[in-house]
């Protein structure tokens, strides 16, 4: 198994954005190249950065107090349905697609899937959901590797909504130009 592997199984696979990166695999990413240091896993605290320690052979005691310090508390976010105005801003804000529901109807966050990466909370226009406390963060391998997956097939969802797109805009400028030049040469001026 790769180091790249080894240092994705010992995050969490919150993919909270808290490291300054965009998900777990690019800040695993960065470690292995040297880019970033080993101790920014804030879900995944003392045990991930003492797992990532052992994988690189790197004496981690420089690092425990901040980690600490800095640790995140497991959560899950609960939306309040009174409040909630269908924006669909959290559904977009959502790295693993926990959060359901329509346009203008209220939103239900599948506590379940939820890694309590809270990234939906500051885009909420009207202040609906509200963090709830649970027991431990699921470091269990499994549920890593499930989270990852999801986080993957999101944004493999994404890409290909956006190719899709770019494909309908490509498609329709052509229909346009072609169009143009057939009214030019209706007209004679083409």
């Amino acid at each position: 198994m790769s180091k790249l592997e080894q240092i994705l199984q010992a995050l969490p696979q919150t993919q909270c954005e808290l490291c300054q990166h965009p998900g777990c695999k690019p800040y695993a990413e960065a470690i292995i190249a040297g880019k970033d240091s080993i101790d920014k896993c804030h879900p995944g605290g003392e045990q991930s950065l003492r797992a990532i320690g052992k994988i690189l052979n790197t004496d981690v005691a420089p690092y425990l107090e901040s980690v600490r310090a800095r640790t995140t508390k497991a959560s899950t976010i609960i939306i309040d349905p009174v409040k909630c105005i269908g924006c669909t801003k959290c559904i977009q804000a959502c790295p693993v697609d926990a959060i359901v529901g329509t346009a203008k109807a209220n939103h239900v966050v599948i506590e379940s899937e939820c890694t309590g990466c809270n990234l939906c909370l500051p885009v909420c226009p009207v202040d609906c959901m509200h963090e709830q406390p649970v027991a431990q963060y699921l470091a269990h391998q499994l549920v890593a590797n499930y989270r990852r997956q999801r986080f993957e097939k999101r944004n493999q969802r994404l890409e290909q909504a956006k190719q899709a797109s770019k494909a309908k805009h490509k498609s329709n400028k052509s229909l346009i130009s072609e169009r143009l030049q057939q009214l030019k040469a209706k007209d004679g001026h083409g």
